[in-house]
């Protein structure tokens, strides 16, 4: 029974999964509208005329990085 439950949880499409999938999604939202100086759904107020241009499925790899 507590093997069943931990799946839930921490399974390959367990709630963990979900949830992080969809805290780095919100922070890249945010983090990309404060880059283009506007929200998703706003229209474009910036200067420079950057705006979305829509989104795709995108795949990270693990691994050791270094960061700057």
């Amino acid at each position: 029974m507590c093997f069943g439950i931990s799946q839930r949880l921490i399974g390959e499409n367990g709630l963990l999964k979900h949830l992080t999938k969809m805290l780095g999604e919100r922070g890249l939202e945010k983090e990309m509208s404060e880059h283009l100086g506007h929200g998703k759904s706003e229209a474009v107020t910036n200067a420079t005329g950057n705006t979305r241009n829509g989104h795709s499925a995108k795949t990270l790899q693990g691994g050791r990085v270094a960061a700057q």
